[in-house]
């Protein structure tokens, strides 16, 4: 079967001559008894001889193309930070509602480029939101499309009956899955390429050290240089960078917002009517320069810093892009506002951290569950109302908003207006809304 892999192979280049590069550092592996083909994350095509040989050509070029994809779209990483710490039935759940948001992010992505969709795939249609009980649109990524797929009370069902000890390894997830209420549809089965998670069948992985020449141990494989390389040479050839929020996530650093977080705050604080601005804080530091007629040292005064908490949005919607701009807003509220320090709070559907920083070496994005920012705000309003003169909410919008106002607020959201969700959760008049992503 390894000449119909080849001939795969090459069919993919010429179908696709932007992945050829790609293409060309794939290394074919026999692995019978797999019955699937699969990359893991170091481009090492595994593939059953049996398997393939039961499928039709063209959905073998289709599978290769899907399975080369994920890695070149860093669908390992990004999932891998999602799993976090779970074990057990827990990630195993969550393992699979990422492989089919992979696949559906995959898929949307291949449309785009106007390539071949097997009838096997699982496509974005296939699967309805839990959110809106409707079908899944095109152009998600894996994040959007795991927010819309991933249910969290089947999730605690599964962590419960594990803790009470019913069932026995998977198989409680497994029931869960067949039995549960969420939109269930099955993804190809892949390999580490597609989730991080290493398949039983993999290789284990070395890399080359310096001095070696052809690699003689069976290890062989691309490093993660190499396919970051490999990477940003597609996805910047195709003329969307990350389009359809489908490229590749990266800890790039920040991004600058198109309205600066000082210009919002000072607009937010100045309507505020419980909060005291202008030159109204004495200080003794610098006496005023009219009192050097007088015995009496004055003062003079300054402008008083507001007290600023930034609520930052870390749900699985969050791409690095959004973390990017958040980043940008808390450097730029530090410099800009020329403050001491601010509280950070990064949340989800719960607070993850609260913390006072001064510096953005301080900031750890931690998170990746569901979205409650209404839930979140309110609470942080509550603790904090006599310290917080302004609260400043980083989203991508994909959130419900508090219903009332607490503490003078700004919604400073990273996603343009014609993201299909925004007009599902409408920003409340009782709070600023401003729109920080660049143009």
């Amino acid at each position: 079967m390894r000449s119909v892999i080849t001939a795969a192979v090459r069919q993919c280049v010429l179908d696709w001559p932007r992945l050829a590069t790609t293409l060309l550092r794939l290394d074919p592996r026999e692995k019978a008894g797999i019955e699937t083909i699969a990359v893991d994350q170091h481009l090492r095509l595994y593939y059953d001889p049996d398997w393939i040989g039961d499928q039709k050509f063209d959905d073998i070029v289709f599978f290769i193309k899907q399975e080369v994809i994920h890695p070149l779209l860093g669908h390992a990483e990004r999932s891998q930070k999602i799993l976090g710490d779970l074990s057990g039935p827990a990630r195993k759940y969550v393992q699979e509602k990422l492989n089919i948001a992979a696949d559906c992010s995959v898929h949307s992505f291949m449309s785009q480029e106007n390539q071949f969709i097997s009838s096997k795939a699982t496509v974005p249609s296939d699967c309805t939101s839990i959110k809106t009980q409707t079908p899944l649109v095109s152009g998600l990524s894996l994040e959007e499309y795991f927010v819309h797929i991933f249910d969290r009370d089947e999730m605690e069902q599964i962590m419960e009956q594990e803790d009470t000890g019913r069932g026995g390894g998977g198989d409680i997830a497994d029931d869960v899955m067949v039995n549960g209420t969420g939109p269930l549809v099955s993804g190809h089965n892949g390999g580490s390429g597609a989730d991080g998670e290493q398949r039983g069948y993999e290789d284990k992985y070395e890399p080359e050290q310096l001095g070696d020449n052809e690699r003689s141990d069976g290890l062989g494989g691309v490093s993660d240089n190499d396919l970051d390389q490999l990477s940003d040479d597609f996805i910047e050839g195709s003329g969307k960078g990350s389009h359809g929020g489908h490229g590749r996530g990266r800890n790039a650093g920040k991004k600058k917002p198109r309205l600066t977080p000082e210009q919002l705050i000072r607009m937010a604080v100045g309507k505020s009517a419980n909060v005291r601005h202008g030159f109204d804080e004495p200080t003794y530091r610098r006496p005023n320069r009219r009192s050097h007629d007088s015995e009496l040292i004055r003062p003079s005064y300054q402008q008083r810093s507001p007290s600023v908490t930034v609520v930052v949005d870390t749900s699985g919607s969050m791409s690095q892009r959004d973390l990017d701009l958040a980043a940008g807003v808390l450097e730029i509220a530090l410099k800009g506002m020329q403050l001491d320090s601010l509280r950070v709070v990064m949340a989800d559907h719960d607070i993850q951290t609260d913390a006072q920083v001064s510096s953005l070496k301080d900031v750890k994005f931690v998170g990746g569950g569901g979205t409650s920012m209404d839930d979140v705000c309110d609470e942080i309003a509550r603790k904090h109302r006599n310290e917080t003169d302004l609260l400043v909410c980083v989203t991508d919008g994909e959130t419900s908003w508090p219903s009332s106002r607490k503490v003078p607020m700004v919604a400073a959201i990273t996603r343009d207006r014609g993201d299909w969700w925004r007009s599902n959760y409408p920003v409340p008049s009782h709070i600023t809304e401003v729109e920080i992503f660049p143009r």
